[in-house]
């Protein structure tokens, strides 16, 4: 398990917009995370996790297992589109 203070050296985002506290049960090709929405997030509206902060805490997500699994200095990038996406 990889716990909130160990994210920040997998992805760039910085508080208030990070959207992942723990990555849990991670292998090569699969892994869980977590978040626990916070209503002072910006991409929430109360304790309601909007569409584009699922979008980004999935991003983020991904994001932190390629780096846990690299182990190389922290890239920025960015998620360019999202296609048939449903909540």
């Amino acid at each position: 398990m990889l716990s909130s203070d160990h994210i920040l050296d997998l992805i760039p985002q910085r508080s208030p917009f990070v959207f992942v506290d723990k990555l849990t049960n991670i292998t090569e090709n699969s892994f869980k995370s977590q978040y626990l929405v916070r209503k002072e997030n910006p991409l929430c509206n109360g304790h309601i996790l909007c569409e584009a902060g699922i979008i980004e805490h999935i991003a983020q997500s991904m994001a932190a297992h390629i780096g846990y699994l690299s182990k190389d200095e922290v890239k920025i990038g960015m998620l360019g589109s999202v296609n048939h996406f449903t909540v």
